[in-house]
């Protein structure tokens, strides 16, 4: 794993928290959200979890979370 830029020399907060969000190991994830708000600039934040369990075990099958990464939704 490469180490992170250092980005002291970077002037603006809003730069450096991009490039720094670029860096990330989820940003392909970040950019899908991005480009599914089309342009919204005040997404809704859905927060909440769902189970999926086998009726017969009640074994967990599936479990998502938006806790991370955050689901949005477009305005």
């Amino acid at each position: 794993m490469t180490r992170p830029p250092d980005l002291r020399h970077v002037i603006s907060p809003s730069v450096r928290d991009l490039i720094e969000l670029a860096h990330l190991a989820g940003f392909d994830r970040v950019t899908e959200q991005v480009r599914n708000l089309r342009g919204c600039t005040r997404p809704i934040n859905l927060v909440g979890w769902t189970t999926t369990t086998d009726p017969t075990t009640q074994s967990v099958l599936r479990f998502y979370s938006t806790e991370v990464p955050p689901l949005l939704g477009r305005c």
